[in-house]
């Protein structure tokens, strides 16, 4: 299933909308693995911050958790507009269908993204390298220049 043509209505625009930036993080490459999400306001506000101990996964599979949490939060907050930001490219072009998932066990949250995604009025995917994304996380959590450490993370 092709998601983007939620986003493609010509309808958004980032300047006029409420909306909301979710920036997605997933550590699990050394278990015990962590999901991360934080809500951006359009004005690099910091609305919520969530977090999810996951125990001993795949990476891919905590990206989807980091994914869903954050899309939770975003609608919690009754936004209607979404930018969902990841670290993972392949999961991006999971979502935009541009890869086929080949993990069975990511189907399930696969179809809990497109269902949470298709509550927004419009959403935009977006990949993020490692490093923007710990810029936008440093001003809440502790993460070490190792990215598979986790010393703090508040709530």
């Amino acid at each position: 299933m092709n998601l983007m043509h939620y986003y493609s209505n010509p309808g958004f625009n980032c300047l006029k909308s409420n909306y909301v930036t979710v920036y997605c993080y997933a550590i699990s490459q050394k278990n015990p693995g962590w999901s991360i999400a934080a809500t951006y306001k359009s004005n690099g506000k910091i609305l919520v911050t969530a977090r999810q101990y996951l125990g001993n996964i795949p990476d891919n599979i905590a990206e989807y958790y980091s994914i869903i949490l954050g899309l939770k939060k975003a609608q919690e907050l009754n936004f209607r507009d979404v930018i969902l930001c990841s670290t993972k490219q392949r999961v991006i072009n999971q979502l935009e269908g541009c890869c086929d998932i080949d993990d069975l066990a990511l189907i399930p949250l696969y179809q809990q993204v497109v269902m949470l995604l298709s509550r927004f009025q419009f959403y935009k995917l977006e990949y993020r390298s490692l490093s923007q994304v710990r810029v936008m996380f440093s001003t809440i959590f502790d993460i070490t220049a190792n990215q598979d450490s986790f010393n703090h993370c508040p709530g």
